[in-house]
């Protein structure tokens, strides 16, 4: 083309850059060297990507379909963690309880044992305490018998040398009778002679005092007449059973010649023990009326409301198995005697009741070796 003047007139073109094809070496280089010399080709093109992600994750928070999705993905995550937690907090659950279960159950298999081992040995114990005092008893009467036998003692003038050493043992005791009475059937056609030899032969309770080592104790006078429980002097009865001899030793000689087949009791276990001939035990028995009328060395009126029986041993004139019954035994047994020195200490809490033949009921409770009343 000319312009007016007539001179060439250039038109413009469009131009693009030429790129130069990479030679066979450069295509075989790694592509992070490549970029480099192609000045960050590598760098925009990561750029591009980022952006295209970006983009994407926009593009799906602003579409509601994705949110729900990822709302609903998050919610089961979450419950299936749930689900785990409490599976395993059941199961943690389940461990302690049956954990705790089966041992509650051994401890209570050891408890039960226990207890049974312990009652079971409370009743042996107890019953063989029983025969303890009940056997000593058959013993001081077979012993009386013996002495006079060998010796020119004739019924109802007896008297046993050393009464109270025979009756105590020692002078310390734990637990055990706490009284023993020796009682000589005394006829009335006896009775004016018997008391004759009872003023007498009184001496017996300053010699046991003296062994005791009580030598200066005064216990007094015996009374000169074999005296009712109602202090009455006339008998109502074909003989009488008068007190002759006391264990412990007594501090007060105002017992001797009381009739014990005056009282109650005493005269119901004696008319027992002449028809059947052996040991017997009463029922519980008030023993206050003592109170007033002894005092021994080892009394103690504090226990005086404390449970007790008395137990009736036959005194026979020979060994022969028809021989007369010439006296008895009495023995005062508090009840806590069956029951002291059975568990070991610190074996505590067993309470015992008792329910007797006659219907009284009372209870002791067991700590270790002591028996305390209730």
């Amino acid at each position: 083309m000319t312009d007016l003047t007539g001179k060439p007139k250039l038109q413009a073109k469009e131009t693009y850059p030429v790129t130069e094809e990479p030679s066979d070496e450069e295509a075989l280089r790694p592509r992070d060297e490549f970029s480099e010399r192609s000045g960050g080709y590598d760098s925009s093109t990561r750029d591009g990507e980022s952006q295209a992600e970006t983009s994407q994750s926009s593009e799906d928070r602003d579409n509601p379909a994705h949110a729900i999705f990822a709302q609903k993905e998050s919610r089961n995550v979450f419950r299936s963690k749930m689900l785990v937690f409490f599976v395993l907090l059941l199961a943690a659950g389940s461990v302690g309880f049956f954990t705790y279960y089966f041992l509650s159950q051994e401890e209570q298999s050891d408890f039960e044992t226990q207890f049974r081992d312990f009652s079971t040995e409370i009743i042996e114990m107890s019953n063989k305490n029983a025969e303890d005092v009940l056997g000593k008893l058959i013993a001081i009467s077979e012993f009386i018998t013996s002495s006079t036998t060998g010796l020119q003692q004739t019924w109802p003038n007896v008297t046993v040398k050393n009464w109270d050493v025979l009756t105590t043992e020692d002078f310390e005791r734990t637990a055990g009778p706490e009284l023993y009475l020796f009682a000589p059937f005394v006829r009335n056609e006896e009775k004016k002679a018997w008391q004759e030899y009872a003023v007498t032969h009184q001496t017996w309770i300053r010699e046991d005092l003296f062994l005791r080592g009580m030598g200066d104790v005064d216990p007094g006078k015996i009374s000169e007449e074999v005296y009712a429980f109602n202090y009455d002097t006339e008998s109502f009865y074909d003989f009488s059973l008068p007190v002759w001899q006391v264990g412990p030793v007594p501090t007060n000689a105002d017992m001797i010649m009381l009739d014990l087949y005056t009282q109650a009791s005493f005269r119901r276990m004696v008319d027992d023990g002449l028809e059947v001939r052996h040991i017997l035990l009463s029922e519980v028995v008030d023993r206050t009326f003592f109170s007033d009328n002894i005092q021994t060395i080892e009394s103690d009126p504090s226990r005086d409301h404390h449970p007790r029986s008395f137990a009736a041993q036959p005194v026979f004139e020979t060994f022969f198995a028809d021989s007369q019954i010439s006296a008895f035994v009495f023995s005062v047994v508090p009840w806590d005697t069956y029951f002291t020195d059975i568990l070991p200490q610190g074996i505590e809490g067993f309470v015992v009741q008792v329910q007797d033949t006659c219907g009284s009921g009372f209870s002791y409770l067991l700590n270790g070796p002591e028996a305390v009343y209730l």
